[in-house]
């Protein structure tokens, strides 16, 4: 079940947003839940991290807007996806701020609606994978979204996770070709031949090395640089639509 949350102070445009939610999930054969808010104020004072696993913002709403909105949830949950509803083509420049995974123009809402709902459904499903390991006699399933990156050193692997988890790294006895042949993602790119980073992380992309979540820098073999490339613009691409 995906949650979805539709916040816009039309009434009748907010329940025309969950109809179509409910329409294209239903022709993926994805169950979803959908509640609508028309106060993005009593919105915010009511969320809580995790209830929701995307919201569907307007960025035109009165006291509270769709760009404060996304703010405040960043810090309250960053693992929320956001997808933006405008009628203004305009504030694509404002939205990317915050790094929504699509954006709809409302006079263009039945031609977009559907590849966000895709984009969404596919985000959410491979958030939700895991990675299961035993280390020190005890069984792990950690999120694969929230890894940053792995790294291999002779027979074990190092699973450094983001700097929002409290435990930041595990070492487990593998090879890093078992893990990247069984569990990872499209998300992963190899970048060097001990090295996997997760696209996610990835806050900078430099001549032979990569910055990631926590300012951390790795470096990138010649070989795989041009792979690196194609994976994150790919990534990026797929994670903001259209």
């Amino acid at each position: 079940m995906i949650r979805i949350a539709v916040v816009d102070d039309e009434k009748i445009i907010a329940e025309y947003i969950s109809e179509s939610i409910h329409e294209y999930s239903e022709k993926m054969g994805v169950r979803v839940s959908v509640d609508i808010f028309t106060d993005s104020v009593k919105f915010l004072n009511e969320y809580t991290t995790g209830k929701f696993d995307a919201a569907f913002l307007d960025l035109e709403m009165p006291v509270l807007s769709g760009d404060e909105l996304s703010s405040k949830l960043a810090e309250a949950d960053p693992d929320l996806l956001i997808v933006y509803v405008t009628n203004h083509s305009d504030d694509v420049f404002v939205m990317l701020k915050y790094m929504p995974i699509g954006f709809i123009r409302k006079r263009f809402f039945d031609d977009e609606i559907e590849e966000v709902i895709r984009v969404l459904v596919r985000k959410i499903e491979s958030g939700r994978k895991t990675l299961s390991f035993v280390s020190n006699k005890v069984t792990y399933n950690i999120r694969l979204s929230n890894i940053v990156y792995i790294e291999s050193k002779k027979n074990y692997c190092t699973i450094y996770l983001s700097s929002a988890e409290s435990q930041k790294s595990y070492k487990i006895r593998c090879k890093l070709d078992d893990i990247c042949d069984k569990y990872l993602s499209n998300d992963f790119v190899r970048i060097h031949k001990s090295i996997a980073v997760n696209c996610r992380y990835i806050l900078a992309v430099l001549k032979n090395k990569v910055i990631v979540d926590g300012e951390k820098e790795l470096s990138v073999s010649r070989g795989n640089s041009k792979e690196l490339e194609r994976k994150f613009l790919l990534y990026r691409r797929n994670n903001i639509c259209r």
